[in-house]
Parts: structure tokens; C-alpha cells; sequence
């Protein structure tokens, strides 16, 4: 089916229809006004109307009335394949290519595109990695050293002011990681700085989509993954390995997918849809920090060195234990494994299983009790607010403090595995101050994922 839109000469959607027996032509009037330009019989009159209102991202009710069409998760993958789209919506026609998104109206300023606004710049990374203030690497530079190690292999053993050139960037590194999506394939990759700008790009333009993707209706919630198959087979040609809707070669910043403002209806569906650590296992919108907020984010954690980032305990999710601190680093040894419900590796799983060597820090869930007043008694209620959730953490040099964390689902919901308060936990560290939250299993060194944790969030730094 994906083959059949991207290689469409023109798509046309009955963006107005509700349905499938809706069709393409809306019966409506459009209200327009006459204005004379003179008083002249030379000049003839003119029509005006006004602008009207299309679709936004994220979409709202009265944008979704506008265009139901465009509300549906299978619909996203096909506007982007499709070269190019004629819209039939309730007042006029649209057209979007890979040039241009345009209206009769005059209002296409105000259009969300799938294909214009989603090609990340990233020439301002690559000038601010390379800066060299005073001869030493810049904090942005030992930003992305920290998150990235193995773009800098030959800084590692050097002393933290030592800058070196541009040349430096342009050496091949080998990763020591083992990243596959079936156990017997096993791909070794030799990336060079310029390669990594290439995928961290494309890597960019897959989390836009996944934000995108994850506000929208599906009638078969089964459908989450092979509704954005077609897509992530495209893709595949630029990021090479997928995993249950995230991706090998870029699996740190693709583990940190968060769900920004619980709902009540924020949850796990009642069929798993794939394993805990994919965004696809939740049924909440979806949000990603991009690559110059992760940067931003870990050069003002250096610069305010408020906050420690090194963790108490290392392993894996199948831990291993250290007999002293570490410093902080990014993942090793990641293993990703999936398994595919039919022969189309980009559709349903079965299950999938994450393998890592990591850094872990102990913490304890804490419910968010808020004040209810109830009838017939004259002081309040105190009850948890199950969208509000924090962690109790030891922080060298604070002591113990409470801090918020984005959960992935309602954790006081039985539902979907109630955890009550007082639950220990773990915090995986993803980046400098930027951690998954997870919970045992039961089995030994396995976790389930259940949040995110920033440190600024909690501390302001």
C-alpha cells in the first residue's frame, strides 16, 4: 500500500468527509462581500471573504471538525508518501507538494505541512561543536562529548581544555555496541561526524513524525505500528534497524520519548501493542526534546554543576554491579531485539527486549496528595491526584528531595498494573541528568519502563 502513494503522480483526499460515503464535494456556501474600488462605472467591483481556518498540529476539535479525514493515523503516512495532494475541504481546495502547501483563501501561512517544516537545520550544531573560544572546547562541545563519547575518540584521554581541530570530527569511530533487530544480525557501524549529522537529522524528522502520528485516531488500536509501516520502511534506508517504532542506530535519544501532560484516559492499551521502552505502548500524545534542546540542556547542567550526574550502581536491564561510582557516560552494549507478528518487520510485535549496560540509581515513587473538600464535612480530603507523580531521590550535596518526573500512564490506575505509592524504583541514565524511570519486574536485572526523569525539571538548573 505504501508503494502505491509514493509512487502516486497526484493523491486527492476528501479531507471534509467524516466517512467513506461522504465523497469530495461539501455542499456550502461561501459568504463573500462586494466593494466598489471608485465610483467610476470604468472599474469594475471587487470580492472579498475572509481567511478561513485549517488544520493545526496538534490538532483541535474545531480543526478536526474542519478536516476529520486528516484526524486519521492512517491517513498521515499516505499525505507524506504521496508526492503530491489536492485536498477537497468543506469551503475550497488546498494543494501540497514537496514545494509549496497552498489554499484559495490566502491562509496557508497558518497550514501545518507534512513535508516543509519537518527537515531539521542542524549547520548551527555542527558551528557551535567546532567553536573554539580561547583555544579551549566550548561547553557545547563538552555537551555533546558527554552525550556522544564516540564522536570523540581521541579527546577521551586528553585534558578537558585541550581543543582540537575540525580534522579531529572526520576520523572514523567503531561503536562497540551490538544494536540488531533479530538476534542472528549483528551490523557494526563506522560513522564519521559528517555521517552523524546525516542520521541525527533524519532521526529529528522521525520524532516530528512520531509526535505527529501519536495525537491521531485509529479504529483498530492493533494498527499503531503497521499504520506508520510504509514510512518507517523509508526510513529504513537512512536509519537502517527499527525496533518497535524507534531505531539502533539512534536508540539513546530515541528511549526519551515522554508523555508531557497526563490524562485521564492516559493509560496502556488493553492489547500490548509492544514492549514498554516504545512510545507504542502507551495511548497518550507523545513528545520528543530535540537534538539543540538535549545539547542545550546538558551544557547548562555543566555550567551549573548543581546537580551530580554520576550514578551509585551500574548494569544493565540485566544489571551489573560496580564496587564504586562511576563517572557519567552514555549507554554500552545495547542489544535490541523484536519480534515480528507477520513477515512485514515494521508492523505488529510480539514482544521486544532491550539489553544494556547502563548506570542506575535507586529512587522511590511518591503519590501527589491534593486537599478535596466532600460534602457534609467541614475539612478536606486529602486523596492522590493521579496525574501528578514524584520520585523521592538522594542527591549528593542536597540530601533527599521530591521531585517530579514525567509518567508514562496513570501508575494509580489498576488497570494498567496500579503501583502504589512507596514503590522502589530505578533511574537509567540516558544523558547527563536525563534518565528513564523504571520498575522491577520480578526477574532479576529485568526492568519495565514506566517514565522520564530531567534534572531541571525537578531543580531548575
Amino acid at each position: 500500500m505504501a508503494n502505491i502513494y509514493q509512487n502516486s503522480y497526484i493523491t486527492l483526499a476528501a479531507a471534509a468527509a467524516a466517512n467513506d460515503s461522504e465523497g469530495c464535494f461539501m455542499q456550502t456556501q461561501i459568504s463573500s462581500k462586494e466593494f466598489k474600488l471608485t465610483a467610476s462605472e470604468a472599474y469594475p467591483p471587487i470580492f472579498v471573504r475572509r481567511k478561513l481556518d485549517h488544520w493545526i498540529i496538534p490538532p483541535t476539535e474545531a480543526s478536526m471538525q474542519q478536516a476529520p479525514l486528516l484526524t486519521r493515523g492512517w491517513v498521515f503516512q499516505e499525505r507524506i508518501l504521496s508526492p503530491r495532494v489536492l485536498y477537497f475541504c468543506r469551503r475550497e481546495l488546498l494543494w501540497e507538494c514537496e514545494c509549496v502547501i497552498t489554499c484559495e483563501c490566502g491562509s496557508e501561512s497558518q497550514l501545518a505541512s507534512t513535508k516543509l517544516d519537518l527537515d531539521p537545520d542542524f549547520e548551527s550544531i555542527k558551528d557551535n561543536i567546532i567553536k573554539r573560544p580561547r583555544g579551549k572546547p566550548s561547553l557545547y562541545r563538552r555537551a555533546v562529548r558527554l552525550m556522544y563519547p564516540h564522536l570523540f575518540p581521541n579527546e577521551q584521554a586528553l585534558p578537558e581544555d585541550r581543543y582540537l581541530d575540525e580534522s579531529d570530527l572526520d576520523e572514523t569511530y567503531s561503536e562497540d555496541e551490538t544494536t540488531s533487530t533479530n538476534p542472528a544480525t549483528q551490523e557494526d557501524h563506522s560513522l564519521t561526524f559528517e555521517n552523524w549529522i546525516s542520521t541525527m537529522k533524519f532521526s529529528e524528522k522521525w520524532h516530528r513524525n512520531v509526535e505527529r502520528y501519536s495525537t491521531l485516531k485509529l479504529t483498530k488500536p492493533s494498527d499503531y505500528l503497521p499504520a506508520l509501516s510504509g514510512l518507517a520502511q523509508l526510513t529504513s534506508s537512512s536509519l537502517k534497524l527499527y525496533a518497535a517504532g524507534l531505531w539502533t542506530d539512534t536508540i539513546s535519544a530515541d528511549l526519551l520519548w515522554r508523555v508531557d501532560k497526563l490524562q485521564l484516559d492516559s493509560g496502556r492499551p488493553l492489547e500490548t501493542r509492544g514492549p514498554s521502552w516504545s512510545w507504542v505502548s502507551v495511548t497518550s500524545r507523545v513528545s520528543y526534546w530535540t537534538l539543540e534542546e538535549a545539547i542545550n540542556y546538558t551544557k547548562e547542567l555543566i555550567s551549573s554543576d548543581s546537580v551530580g550526574t554520576s550514578f551509585n550502581r551500574s548494569g544493565r536491564i540485566h544489571v551489573q554491579h560496580h564496587p564504586q561510582p562511576m563517572p557519567a557516560r552514555s549507554l554500552n552494549n545495547i542489544s535490541c531485539t523484536t519480534e515480528a507478528k507477520g513477515e512485514n518487520r515494521f508492523g505488529e510485535v510480539h514482544a521486544g527486549e532491550l539489553s544494556l549496560t547502563g548506570y542506575l540509581q535507586d529512587v522511590t515513587l511518591e503519590y501527589v496528595f491534593d486537599s478535596v473538600y466532600v460534602e457534609g464535612r467541614n475539612w478536606p480530603k486529602m486523596q492522590p491526584n493521579p496525574l501528578r507523580y514524584e520520585l523521592r531521590i538522594n542527591i549528593p550535596a542536597l540530601g533527599e528531595l521530591s521531585v517530579p518526573f514525567y509518567a508514562d500512564y496513570i501508575l494509580s490506575n489498576r488497570a494498567a498494573g496500579q503501583l502504589p505509592d512507596h514503590t522502589q524504583l530505578s533511574l537509567l541514565q540516558i544523558f547527563p541528568g536525563t534518565c528513564l524511570v523504571l520498575k522491577p519486574t520480578g526477574q532479576d536485572s529485568v526492568f519495565e519502563r514506566i517514565g522520564v526523569f530531567q534534572a531541571h525539571a525537578a531543580f531548575g538548573t
